[in-house]
């Protein structure tokens, strides 16, 4: 059996992320740093709370857990899209960047925050 030109039931469109790898891998690799930019502030706010009482201790709080969440949820999905946009050659440019961003943030990550862990 043929399809014809009415025939629209076997015509299922891909989901966007899967047609567009590269520009997820950049958008996941933005979310990676805005997320950890996000835990980096909160942590270091938390130095300046004793005056700010439980309100500011709330969303001290909160944002570092959201940029946790944001963090680790976002740097295997840059990662992922990355390898998936140069597997299928699709926008090959934006997910390589991605991909590039990811990796140095992981490094950057693993490069703090093991020192740190070992000295104590």
């Amino acid at each position: 059996m043929t399809a014809q030109s009415g025939d629209l039931g076997r015509a299922r469109s891909a989901p966007w992320p899967l047609l567009h790898p590269g520009l997820v891998a950049l958008v996941s690799s933005v979310v990676t740093c805005v997320g950890l930019v996000a835990v980096v502030v909160g942590l270091t706010e938390r130095s300046g709370l004793a005056q700010a009482g439980m309100l500011g201790e709330f969303w001290n709080t909160a944002l570092v857990l959201v940029g946790a969440a944001m963090f680790v949820g976002a740097l295997p999905t840059a990662l992922g899209f990355a390898g998936a946009s140069c597997a299928t050659q699709r926008e090959l440019w934006p997910g390589v960047l991605g991909g590039f961003v990811a990796v140095l943030v992981t490094l950057a990550v693993v490069g703090l925050v093991l020192p740190v862990q070992g000295a104590a």
